[in-house]
């Protein structure tokens, strides 16, 4: 069997290869990768559930060969997309179905059966202690502040979509994150300063004339009519979110987690990060881990930046490693990556915590 569902998550890490299945999993399975493709994290949590509660009363019934590839899309899907909104209990139940024994607990990234063990082993500590209640607001700048940190339990909780704001998923220049955090969101998303531009794949997607921000997830037409209408009235609902959160009375603690692959970490934005940001707070505890993550170098040690902020410098695994792809993110050198900044995350918060 470990065998068995060794290849089916490798199969699974190939998003055109979609595994033969009952056609009431399908349906969800499809209805999963939809709600993500469109930002509703929340309710693709509430259907991977679904179908989670799906295949177990089905898997007697389904032979190991059809049942462990089934098993394998869905844990790599919440792998992908983040388990965001997600108990560990979920992801859990479907790397038993896989490995019933754990024996592929002692592979460690040797094996993706292994590296799925290790990251749901750091999802249940994280559980467990707590990390998945303090709110970790994503800044960009790229959609890895947003995406890894589900991937690795921090996301958990029922309403962490509270976090899921205008940098969450897009890219950005550190000049206009640090505008909206100071000034506001007035010139945020200008009418008359966006436009679209095609990608290779022949998919528009909309950016600022001044290339500040490029929203990546918002593609297709319909985001251009009337001057990018639906966009800003979009960006405008994530930016009250966002400001919702930041002002949120009777929070202990506020996380911030920023990512910048030019700009390395100095104390004077990140001061000015914590300054916008505590201007919002009523109250608790506010700070910051900031990673700088360079197309190459060495990787340094988290080394703080006052008494709450924290910097990693930690460059990509190698030349064209993108984070997001699952056959890169569930190798062994994108498993080492992620979990160094998982690593920094949780220490630094376990010690605000303190």
């Amino acid at each position: 069997m470990t065998a068995l569902a060794e290849a089916a998550l490798l199969a699974a890490q190939d998003l055109a290869r979609v595994p033969v299945m009952p056609a009431p999993l399908a349906r969800r399975l499809l209805r999963h990768n939809q709600e993500a493709v469109e930002r509703r994290f929340a309710a693709a949590a509430l259907t991977m559930a679904e179908l989670v509660e799906l295949v177990a009363a089905l898997a007697d019934g389904m032979p190991a060969e059809a049942l462990a590839p089934v098993r394998a899309w869905a844990l790599m899907r919440i792998e992908q997309y983040g388990a965001t909104a997600l108990p560990p209990g979920l992801p859990r139940a479907l790397l038993r179905g896989l490995d019933r024994e754990g024996r592929a607990k002692e592979e460690g990234a040797g094996t993706a059966l292994g590296r799925a063990w290790a990251r749901q082993a750091f999802r249940e500590a994280a559980w467990r202690a707590g990390l998945h209640r303090v709110p970790l607001l994503p800044l960009g700048l790229n959609c890895l502040p947003w995406n890894l940190p589900a991937r690795w339990g921090f996301r958990g909780a029922a309403d962490a979509m509270e976090a899921f704001n205008p940098f969450a998923l897009a890219a950005h220049h550190l000049p206009t994150v640090l505008e909206a955090l100071e000034q506001g969101w007035a010139s945020y998303a200008p009418p008359g300063g966006i436009r679209a531009i095609a990608m290779p794949g022949g998919q528009r997607i909309p950016l600022r004339e001044d290339g500040g921000a490029v929203w990546n997830h918002h593609v297709g037409e319909a985001w251009e009519a009337e001057d990018f209408a639906a966009l800003r009235l979009d960006l405008r609902v994530l930016a009250r979110r966002f400001e919702r959160l930041c002002a949120a009375p009777r929070l202990p603690l506020r996380v911030a987690f920023l990512l910048t692959e030019q700009e390395a970490p100095e104390a004077a934005p990140a001061g000015r990060i914590l300054a916008a940001l505590r201007r919002r707070a009523p109250d608790g505890r506010t700070c910051l881990v900031w990673l700088h993550n360079p197309p190459a170098g060495e990787a340094a040690a988290p080394e703080p930046l006052g008494p709450d902020c924290v910097a990693l410098r930690l460059p990509a695994p190698r030349r064209g490693y993108q984070w997001h792809l699952p056959e890169h993110l569930d190798s062994a050198e994108g498993f080492a990556f992620e979990q160094r900044i998982a690593a920094a995350l949780r220490d630094a918060i376990t010690g605000w915590m303190a």
